[in-house]
């Protein structure tokens, strides 16, 4: 799995680092230069957030692009 992400943290890690019920920060950009990208058997490559700030992008430049097996490429 390649990703950048802000995820919601279950509430014991919440405590322990003191962190806000909702995250609120943008999380970051996945930039992939290849010439062949290949993504199989369940893999990922993605950019999420689960609180209120941007997703970020996927930005992927490659000659060929190849999805299999339930790989995927997202953008939340």
């Amino acid at each position: 799995m390649i990703s950048s992400a802000a995820n919601l943290e279950n509430e014991i890690t919440r405590q322990i680092f003191n962190l806000p019920p909702v995250p609120s920060g943008n999380a970051g950009n996945v930039t992939i230069h290849t010439g062949r990208l290949s993504v199989a058997n369940g893999a990922q490559v993605t950019a999420r957030n689960e609180g209120l700030g941007d997703g970020g992008k996927v930005d992927i430049q490659a000659d060929s692009i190849v999805l299999n097996n339930f790989g995927g490429i997202t953008a939340l």
